[in-house]
């Protein structure tokens, strides 16, 4: 199965991290394709931080600087056009860490409720852990 991830950040500097949790807890089971959308300066941007992320083949990124941003409600529209051929969609924030094999446990939740309530039109949704950050973020 295929997961759509649409990821909107504005000025945040945990975003790289963020796409870092995210492709190294993927399982090998589903693909995934990550599109980004970034609101910032373009020196602090992934392009200038980590092009190797913003080169991957899995990895759908665009960028604008800050003063032309909208708020989220904008470019999460824009993530949505880039939508294939992807059985499932996962908008997240730009400052989140996940867990190990992250997207089975979303799919198998979705699997669960279906099942449950006998319906495929499923959205899953949870809050977010705490973490501390043990590094400096500039």
């Amino acid at each position: 199965m295929k997961i759509f991830v649409s990821i909107i950040s504005l000025r945040d500097p945990l975003l790289q991290k963020t796409l870092d949790s995210l492709i190294k807890n993927k399982s090998s089971r589903h693909e995934a394709t990550y599109c980004v959308f970034e609101q910032t300066r373009l020196e602090d941007s992934l392009v200038t931080v980590r092009p190797d992320l913003v080169a991957r083949d899995d990895v759908k990124y665009f960028r604008i600087d800050p003063e032309y941003a909208r708020g989220v409600g904008w470019p999460r529209h824009l993530n949505t056009l880039e939508v294939t051929d992807e059985d499932f969609f996962f908008q997240i924030d730009s400052h989140m860490l996940f867990d190990e094999n992250w997207d089975r446990i979303q799919i198998e939740n979705y699997k669960q409720v279906s099942r449950m309530t006998g319906n495929k039109n499923v959205v899953i949704t949870s809050g977010c852990k705490n973490f501390n950050i043990d590094e400096e973020v500039t």
